[in-house]
């Protein structure tokens, strides 16, 4: 039987220090596959990005990146059009 898969959706990114999110989705993913969903990043940090944890093979992370301010209705509107793209993929 294939493991199930969960969407953890998390208010703190994924780092070296480990937080109350971090201990319990690695205790999920001894179990499940676990999509860690992090908060909006800066587009500078778009070359660091990483999609797994090497030492945690059942933790996928995603990760969406702002581009434009929001300040203004049109680039609100272009971020919202890419938060859709890169989440498909």
């Amino acid at each position: 039987m294939a493991p199930k898969s969960i969407l953890f959706i998390s208010l703190e990114h994924w780092d070296e220090i480990y937080r109350r999110n971090q201990f319990f989705v690695v205790r999920m993913a001894k179990d499940y596959n676990v999509y860690y969903v992090q908060p909006v990043l800066p587009f500078y940090k778009f070359r660091n990005r990483k999609k797994t944890i090497k030492s945690l093979p059942n933790i996928k992370l995603i990760s969406v990146y702002k581009f434009f301010p929001d300040k203004f209705f049109i680039t609100r509107k272009i971020n919202e059009l890419l938060y859709k793209v890169q989440l498909s993929i």
